[in-house]
């Protein structure tokens, strides 16, 4: 197997044109079943079954729901056959196809490194999830910014006029783009695992879904800053790219945190209560989720000392990290592997009005075949993106904030 597992790719359509391999061959409808049924990623993963025969997995456009009385997606094992004949040929209907086994093997690695490592996006899935779309079929989320208005009077006859007044809003657009990787199986690699002489090695297949899963982790902190991926007129929408938590152009900030370099433990702790008051301020009351970056770790792992006007300290019965987490308003304290800007901390509201992770498709493989058929390419591909969301301070559209301080050295 060969592959490149240090390379990600992000793909959009934008007013029917596509940026990226991946989207240009969806805009083109050269990866589609034909016009009118549109994208579906299982055309790209055909499967042979018990019968002996080629099936895809395709969606219905309706929805079931499952055991966990979750709405879903409906799926059905369509025939290769069938959709030939009816007129829908796939782009890989001449492709090897994979075993359910195997493709059953394939996803657990996948899934697995896919989990590893989102500890951020993890936390807003945990929050909000919105799902439960076509992903393929749209480009963009549109969404609303509301003031908050009226008043309520007491009165003892309900004779006082109620204040007529009506929520003022302003549109955002979210750019829903194509999180990709790959890698290549040989023929002769996918011929042994098929007739069961030899488990498919699906190292490089983990792999890619690994740095999948890095690229929307790194996304979600802000690390890699993709708000210049704009999509919508300026004139229409206000913000219009894709935001990370350091990259909200909304968010709160402060910009005086002691470096750590001069760490003083109970400075620490001071500047967090005064990170969570900058957030009060602007109506956002937790729970919060404190971030902090990898330049912390070593001093957050140390005793907490208090010292007295006496120049002495008492024993320490905790470490910094256990003082910050007794904190009322914190409900978690997480380090990020990924979060790797020095002395910078990320205070974020995780509640449902506030932040939601936006899953227009799981990370899943699909597969095509190359060079006559003697190379498979197998590409992991998912469309998952942050959803940061801004209110109003009030009745008025002259302040908008986002539930996220970014702490920062002066």
């Amino acid at each position: 197997m060969s592959g490149f597992i240090d390379q990600v790719e992000i793909d959009f359509i934008v007013n029917g044109e596509g940026h990226g391999s991946l989207a240009k061959g969806i805009a083109s409808g050269q990866l589609t079943l034909e016009s009118r049924v549109g994208f579906d990623p299982g055309i790209l993963r055909p499967v042979i079954q018990n019968d002996g025969n080629k099936y895809c997995v395709i969606k219905t456009g309706r929805f079931i729901t499952n055991k966990a009385g979750e709405q879903e997606p409906e799926s059905k094992h369509i025939p290769l056959r069938t959709l030939v004949n009816n007129g829908m040929v796939p782009f890989t209907f001449n492709a090897s196809a994979l075993p359910h086994h195997t493709w059953q093997r394939i996803d657990r690695a996948v899934i697995k490194a896919s989990r590893d490592r989102l500890n951020a996006w993890n936390d807003l899935a945990a929050a909000n999830t919105y799902g439960g779309f076509d992903g393929m079929a749209v480009t963009a989320l549109i969404k609303d910014t509301m003031t908050d208005p009226g008043d309520a009077k007491v009165d003892m006859d309900t004779l006082s006029d109620d204040m007529s007044d009506a929520p003022l809003f302003t549109p955002d657009i979210l750019p829903l783009p194509i999180i990709h990787a790959g890698a290549s199986i040989s023929q002769r690699r996918l011929a042994q695992s098929r007739n069961g002489s030899m488990p498919l090695d699906t190292s490089l297949i983990e792999a890619s879904g690994r740095r999948c899963s890095e690229t929307l982790e790194k996304m979600t902190i802000g690390m890699v800053d993709y708000s210049t991926l704009k999509i919508g007129s300026s004139t229409d929408f206000s913000n219009r790219g894709i935001y990370g938590f350091r990259t909200q152009p909304d968010r709160i900030t402060k910009t005086d945190i002691t470096t750590s370099g001069s760490f003083v433990a109970q400075t620490f702790v001071n500047e967090i209560i005064a990170m969570i008051e900058l957030a009060r301020a602007q109506k956002y009351f937790g729970p919060f989720v404190l971030y902090y970056s990898t330049t912390w770790d070593q001093f957050l792992a140390r005793d907490y000392f208090v010292f007295a006007d006496t120049g002495y300290a008492a024993a320490p019965t905790m470490t910094v990290l256990q003082r910050v987490e007794q904190i009322k308003k914190i409900k978690r304290v997480v380090s990020l592997d990924m979060f790797t800007s020095a002395n910078e901390l990320l205070l974020v509201q995780m509640t449902s009005e506030t932040v939601r992770a936006v899953n227009g498709m799981d990370f899943m493989t699909v597969q095509w075949t190359k060079d006559g058929g003697a190379q498979t390419m197998l590409r992991v591909m998912g469309i998952k993106v942050p959803d940061l969301r801004s209110q109003y301070v009030g009745q008025s559209t002259s302040s908008r904030k986002c539930a996220i301080v970014h702490g920062t050295i002066a």
